[in-house]
């Protein structure tokens, strides 16, 4: 695999402004006169006063996120990550309303990725696919994942390397509500694809931490740390991407996920670069709208 190519194409054709994301993330500048900015959480050399925001001692915040405008039920990145209680119902599912089986008997949901608290989620194409990026959650997300390294690591954060660490967490996201999208696609070019939750999830973070290595190679000890957070899952599906965290490991079970011929390979036929060629040339070219809410 290599690094996914962002071009202006896609500013322009999802409308996504990735330098507005991270300033909102990093400084909430984007709500408006009526909140504050997180300007005066910085000294005068720019590094994170750490001391204002959060009590290493008792792990507890300091700030009232809803006073700076976020209305986010978030308290920290780990209620993101960690398992939240299934129903015997729809055990690693999205509730009924949400599946689609009107159009499909495949169980393909309308909306991926959990629906209580999420980072993004992916609507299927109707006309187009809608990926939405939720950024009160996103900014606590970030923020709490900050604080932790901030406290367990000692690291000091300046703005430069905040900015840095956003854009990952953006993309982080990003990623992932990619992956989803390309499954909808395959769902309409063969019949035989089914949704399975679990499979979905683990391959879709496990695609999100394989591209995500390609953005940030040759990387600090602190952009690693935060990726091991951020990629901490607990919850079923989402925590099984360990097993396909490398590229043979996760092309050997998208092969079967999608249900990719097995005569190809029966016949000797090479099947990576048939599956990366698919990726690549579907959502480098997405037919998507993207949405901050």
């Amino acid at each position: 695999m290599r690094r996914l190519s962002i071009t202006n194409k896609h500013y322009n054709l999802l409308g996504y402004n990735e330098k507005g994301l991270i300033n909102a993330l990093v400084y909430n500048v984007h709500r408006g006169p009526a909140f504050n900015t997180f300007e005066d959480w910085f000294d005068g050399r720019d590094r994170l006063v750490i001391q204002k925001l959060f009590d290493c001692d008792t792990r507890k915040t300091k700030v009232d996120w809803f006073k700076y405008g976020n209305k986010s039920k978030l308290k920290s990145y780990s209620e993101i990550l960690i398992a939240i209680e299934e129903t015997k119902e729809f055990k690693g599912r999205p509730i009924e309303e949400d599946l689609d089986f009107k159009e499909n008997n495949r169980g393909i949901p309308i909306i991926q990725d959990d629906t209580i608290t999420p980072l993004g989620t992916f609507k299927r194409m109707n006309s187009q696919g809608i990926i939405t990026l939720h950024i009160d959650n996103l900014q606590i997300f970030f923020w709490t994942i900050i604080f932790e390294l901030n406290c367990k690591r000692k690291y000091e954060f300046t703005k430069e390397k905040l900015e840095v660490l956003a854009k990952f967490c953006v993309n982080k996201t990003l990623f992932h509500e990619f992956f989803h999208y390309f499954t909808d696609v395959q769902s309409h070019i063969t019949e035989k694809y089914f949704y399975n939750f679990h499979d979905e999830e683990a391959l879709a973070v496990a695609f999100s931490r394989l591209l995500i290595g390609y953005e940030a190679k040759n990387n600090h000890p602190y952009i690693s740390d935060f990726f091991e957070l951020a990629y901490n899952y607990k919850k079923a599906g989402y925590k099984d991407w360990i097993n396909y965290k490398s590229e043979e490991q996760f092309f050997l079970k998208l092969k079967d996920y999608i249900c990719l011929n097995p005569d190809l390979i029966r016949k000797g036929v090479h099947f990576t670069p048939i599956l990366e060629g698919l990726i690549y040339s579907i959502i480098e070219d997405p037919n998507v709208d993207i949405k901050i809410i």
